[in-house]
């Protein structure tokens, strides 16, 4: 489930309007709209903690998109870590678009990252990483 379908079945289920969703996370009802409709994101990472009170959820729930197909059968493990791994990028492309992470901080985070995906190449060139 992505972020628009969880906000429109988040609003439905608290039983608000559009209007009242936005005017409780201080957006314009345009701009709540192109988050349930348009795909759209917010940019700060305030709106996202805004709307995880609003609907009672945990803020993290909101930055990752669920993969709700079902893995294929003897690729369990694979599928696991493929969803990890979406998980993670999903998480870090919301930490650095609205983030208050320093350009030096998310540079160690990127060097950490490549590194991790060489070692675990090189310990298993096999897994086709």
């Amino acid at each position: 489930m992505d972020f628009s379908e969880k906000l429109l079945r988040l609003r439905k289920q608290h039983g608000i309007t559009q209007q009242e969703a936005a005017d409780s996370i201080g957006r314009s009802l345009r701009t709540y709209v192109s988050y349930e409709r348009d795909g759209r994101y917010p940019r700060s990472r305030d709106i996202y903690e805004k709307l995880a009170r609003l609907y009672d959820v945990d803020v993290n729930y909101l930055y990752v998109n669920e993969n709700t197909a079902s893995p294929v059968e003897g690729d369990d493990r694979q599928a696991g870590a493929r969803h990890q791994a979406m998980q993670l990028a999903t998480g870090l492309s919301s930490l650095f678009a609205g983030g208050d992470l320093e350009d030096s901080d998310k540079d160690a985070i990127m060097m950490s990252l490549v590194k991790a995906y060489f070692d675990g190449k090189k310990k298993n060139p096999a897994a086709g990483i």
